[in-house]
This record gives C-alpha cells, structure tokens and sequence, in this order.
C-alpha cells in the first residue's frame, strides 16, 4: 500500500473503513493483514472492538476460519469487549462450517 509506506498516518476509524474495503477483493486480502500489523505493531497504535469485528467478518467471509476464531482470541486476550455483532459472526462462521444447525 503505497500511500502507507509515504507516510499517511492512520487513525482507527481510517484503519477500520480499509479493512472493510480490501476484505472486498480476496485476491489482496494479504495486504489487509499486513496493514493491520503494521498498525498493531506501531506503539501507540490499538485496535478496537469495531477493528477486529472487520477483521472477523471479512476472514469469515472469505472463509478464513482459522483466522476468524484467531482474531477473536486476539481480542480477549488484550481485553477488547466483544459486542453482540461479534458474536452474531461467530455464529455465521459456525454455520457456514456445518458446526450449527
């Protein structure tokens, strides 16, 4: 992402409209996890509930199981509230793998 690496700076809210955006073309969904770990590994940098619902839905979506539970790992151990949206993913995750009936 080049207008990145230029030095942009993002906020959370910017963070989180991109994120939902590239989860749109599968083709670059790699480049969707190294912007959020670029951002993640900026110290003063913290993702939020609305952060990993993206994160969630759109590795859900493009059927990224793994990386879908992962997430939400990754947010209860840093202590980020789940919100009934989270869940409500979870949940579609779930059934698309025939977990659920």
């Amino acid at each position: 992402m080049k207008w990145v690496r230029e030095g942009v700076n993002l906020d959370i809210a910017m963070l989180n409209t991109i994120i939902v955006a590239l989860f749109k073309n599968p083709t670059i969904v790699n480049e969707v996890y190294k912007l959020y770990h670029g951002f993640i590994d900026n110290a003063n940098s913290h993702a939020d509930v609305y952060t990993y619902n993206a994160l969630i839905r759109g590795s859900c979506v493009i059927d990224q199981f793994n990386k879908t539970f992962s997430f939400h790992e990754q947010m209860w151990f840093k202590g980020i509230i789940s919100n009934v949206y989270t869940f409500e993913m979870l949940v579609d995750c779930l059934c698309k793998q025939g977990l659920v009936v």
